[in-house]
């Protein structure tokens, strides 16, 4: 299984920035949208479940991996033969100028810890 979620988590994480870069977008590009993306169990409505992360084993170091990932885009989006290319020239659109560990961080855990304390408070 390793090895296949080696060959396959460039596809699936592509998928994940792909539904964050929709949030961003119809937000229009507003920068406080990043403080609403959370990564839930539901990998943020992928209509087929993301099968290389089907046990918890799958998601070690994720954020480190989703991080890597981020930055090997925007290296890809800088070379010429990408200029033209529309899925890598989002990432220099919504990417370039933001820490991949912040961004990230927020996604998989702190978005969804404040929501919770905000909205699910003792009465």
């Amino acid at each position: 299984m390793a090895v296949l979620r080696a060959r396959l988590e460039p596809i699936v994480l592509s998928i994940l920035f792909n539904q964050f870069f929709h949030i961003v977008k119809v937000t229009g590009n507003n920068e406080d949208a990043w403080n609403h993306i959370c990564l839930g169990t539901d990998y943020e409505d992928v209509i087929d479940p993301l099968d290389i992360y089907y046990y918890a084993d799958g998601l070690v170091n994720f954020d480190q991996r989703l991080q890597k990932f981020w930055e090997r885009m925007l290296r890809e989006a800088a070379k010429d033969q990408f200029k033209d290319n529309e899925a890598f020239q989002q990432y220099r659109t919504f990417l370039s100028d933001k820490l991949p560990e912040d961004l990230i961080k927020k996604i998989l855990w702190e978005n969804s810890q404040w929501f919770l304390e905000k909205h699910f408070v003792e009465v």
